[in-house]
């Protein structure tokens, strides 16, 4: 497959640990992007919310903060009521006690207007939870829980609603439900990569590092992350080898993923290495040293030259050595015999063959 610039950029792209998707930072810079907006929105509320929501805070005086809050630009209304967003590692009856108490809020504070709750869950749901998932019309992947007189509606996608609907395209919402639980730091672990919307999400957490980590601590991340990559892939593929063989699919899966990720990496930071003008001159070299001709690439990694084969008559040859030593008479049965269990003597019938073919050959040479 063949990839742009953005593609690139996005394919070498590492998320600090810290901040990696399904968690509290990144998902929320993610979920207040106008885009994302559009995309909840549109498939929450329908197409005629559309550009017509914002991100607000909503922190109450008492403490309760909720992960995202949207309301309308203009005025609330029926047709477009305030949207509550959590995100959430273990749906259980606390947190549902908890989003109950933030709608509540919501609505005193919204014209007594009922909101729209959607929860992204990342782990796990309770079974007394999900044992009253009801289907709505907003989507296949998308369930109902009871939310009478706190919530218009309670909208919850987990891990199981979204399964069957993994599939490229992915609708927006399933490919936000699939980056908060799988919390990939990188595009490249994500099986779904080439997915539009899933390329939107990683592209916003990029704006967003972009603008708030610093360029020396983003470099010594994206170094050190880089290290640790490709240990990991190069564990894998021994770790294949040694459990599937030599021929190991798995190992051959494990090799490509990771060339691909460094020669992304490399054509990344090669073209901004070139591009930066800022960058200051370097130091005068040492007397009697040339310049090279540009920057010499050293290949710190030693390479393992293949074993030679050895020719069949010579393998005879060694064989008559050695034999002749502790023999009087040459054995060519036995030597045939032996060569072949070796993997030698392919092209000779038997062992009189190679004799007759051993003694023309050496007659020439002399």
């Amino acid at each position: 497959m063949s990839y742009s610039e953005t593609d690139y950029d996005l394919l070498s792209f590492t998320i600090p640990p810290k901040h990696k998707p399904g968690t509290d930072l990144m998902s929320k810079a993610i979920l207040e992007d106008k885009r994302v907006i559009n995309l909840i929105v549109s498939r929450v509320i329908g197409d005629h919310a559309k550009d017509q929501y914002m991100s607000r805070s909503g922190e109450w005086v008492d403490g309760l903060r909720v992960d995202i809050l949207y309301t309308p630009i203009m005025s609330l209304s029926s047709d477009l009521p305030p949207i509550v967003v959590e995100i959430q590692n273990v749906v259980d009856r606390p947190f549902i006690h908890r989003l109950q108490k933030y709608c509540n809020h919501i609505y005193k504070t919204h014209n007594n207007t009922e909101p729209v709750a959607l929860t992204f869950c990342v782990k796990t749901i309770r079974t007394e939870i999900a044992k009253d998932f009801k289907d709505t019309d907003k989507g296949t992947f998308l369930k109902r829980l009871p939310s009478d007189y706190w919530a218009s509606e309670h909208l919850i996608m987990t891990s199981s609603t979204v399964d069957g609907h993994l599939n490229d395209p992915l609708d927006p919402l399933v490919a936000l439900e699939y980056v908060f639980m799988k919390q990939e730091c990188s595009l490249i672990g994500l099986e779904l990569r080439n997915d539009a919307t899933v390329k939107l999400l990683y592209s916003v957490a990029k704006e967003v590092l972009d603008r708030e980590v610093r360029p020396h601590e983003a470099t010594i991340d994206v170094l050190t992350d880089v290290c640790v990559q490709t240990q990991k892939q190069f564990k894998r593929i021994l770790e294949a080898i040694d459990e599937d063989g030599p021929s190991s699919m798995r190992a051959r899966e494990y090799a490509s993923v990771g060339v691909m990720y460094t020669e992304t990496c490399l054509h990344k930071y090669k073209r901004q290495c070139s591009s930066q003008s800022s960058m200051p001159q370097p130091l005068d070299l040492p007397v009697g040293v040339s310049p090279a001709n540009g920057r010499q690439e050293v290949d710190i990694m030693s390479t393992i030259e293949p074993e030679k084969r050895k020719r069949d008559l010579d393998v005879a040859a060694e064989f008559i050595t050695e034999y002749m030593k502790t023999h009087k008479r040459m054995n060519w049965r036995e030597c045939y015999q032996q060569g072949q269990a070796n993997g030698y003597y392919k092209n000779y019938k038997d062992a009189n063959t190679l004799k007759a073919t051993y003694h023309q050959i050496m007659s020439k040479k002399d």
